[in-house]
């Protein structure tokens, strides 16, 4: 056995372990306390939100759902951009001869002390100070498109809210319900009938032209069950499909990345939940043909590589069949927050 080639396997599957169980340590009551004491979007960075340990524990506390939706709002989210500017790009004494510049230019200098004197008013007096620069950020953020924090959409995606779909599938159709929109994989997330059908035609496109490079980021979505639920089960039996080969996810004792047939690598134990715990006896007996022991993979031969390609090919069937119970678990586990979901596009 390749013991640096059998290293390497263990750590990145603690790696991977780590990177799958990693939850938050913001429980809902914890950030009720912290949305109730500062800016919802200063909440969201400090609370560096990845993959949360349970969903629901969210998605069932009504009592932070109205902040937890104003993560989505883009003019908050915008105005707390420009309370950060002004914050961090201005000195305190500049600010004031700001305020004091405006108060003059407005024939208002007589409020001068009272103004200097009340912080709040101070505050109210130092937005309209910087009302030109405002504008001119306000018109540069919206023309971009006014994007939101990818966490708060990474958030979102996870939690499923029915009012998040609504808000979230409004800005996809404004950006033409694309691709490359910002919130494309929260609608595919989210099981968008729409967003699905646009992803199977384009999946459907790389497998005839064999885009490897495009196909590695799909395979990425397909062993991504937690996110993506059942679709990615249904993306995985489409990429069993693909006949061209890959660079191995990890490289033997030489540093160097085999190439291999893609479906072959796509039932990596490592990355693949579906079919490595099924005890389909042909599924198993092609898995361990290829990694049994796990790094079994590079003592084969191209030949035997590509034997195994095939015998996946010829066995699309079973691996279908052997994929239901999986899925249909998944499928159950979807149904607290789908049956909510009014799909606008079934309206």
């Amino acid at each position: 056995m390749k013991v640096i080639s059998l290293v390497i396997f263990v750590q990145l599957f603690c790696l991977n372990l780590q990177a799958q169980d990693r939850a938050t340590d913001i429980s809902p009551d914890s950030l009720l306390v912290l949305f109730n004491r500062i800016n919802p979007f200063a909440v969201l960075e400090m609370s560096h939100f990845t993959t949360l340990d349970n969903p629901k524990e969210y998605y069932f506390n009504d009592g932070i759902r109205e902040y937890l939706i104003q993560w989505l709002n883009k003019e908050l989210y915008f105005k707390y951009l420009n309370e950060q500017y002004i914050a961090s790009s201005f000195s305190s004494k500049y600010k004031v001869e700001k305020v004091k510049k405006w108060l003059i230019d407005n024939n208002q200098v007589v409020l001068t002390n009272r103004v200097l004197n009340d912080s709040s008013l101070f505050l109210a007096y130092l937005d309209s100070a910087f009302v030109n620069e405002i504008i001119k950020h306000k018109f540069n953020f919206f023309k971009r498109g006014g994007r939101l924090p990818n966490e708060a959409l990474y958030f979102h995606e996870q939690v499923k809210l029915p009012i998040a779909y609504n808000i979230i599938h409004q800005y996809w159709k404004e950006e033409g319900s694309t691709l490359n929109s910002q919130y494309f994989d929260s609608m595919l997330a989210m099981h968008d009938p729409e967003a699905i059908d646009l992803y199977n035609k384009y999946v459907d496109s790389l497998i005839e032209k064999s885009d490897i490079n495009q196909l590695e980021y799909v395979k990425k979505k397909a062993n991504n069950e937690f996110l993506y639920g059942s679709y990615a089960v249904n993306l995985k039996l489409k990429l069993l499909k693909v006949k061209c080969k890959t660079y191995f996810s990890f490289p033997n004792d030489k540093g160097e990345y085999v190439t291999v047939p893609f479906n072959v690598e796509l039932l990596n134990p490592l990355s693949d939940k579906c079919f490595s715990k099924c005890r389909d006896t042909v599924i198993q007996n092609i898995i361990n043909s290829v990694y049994c022991p796990i790094d079994k993979i590079f003592d084969l031969s191209d030949r035997e590589l590509e034997e195994a390609s095939k015998i996946i090919f010829e066995n699309i069937n079973e691996f279908e069949k052997a994929a239901q119970p999986y899925n249909d678990n998944l499928i159950k586990e979807e149904r607290y927050w789908k049956k909510n979901i009014q799909y606008i596009n079934n309206r």
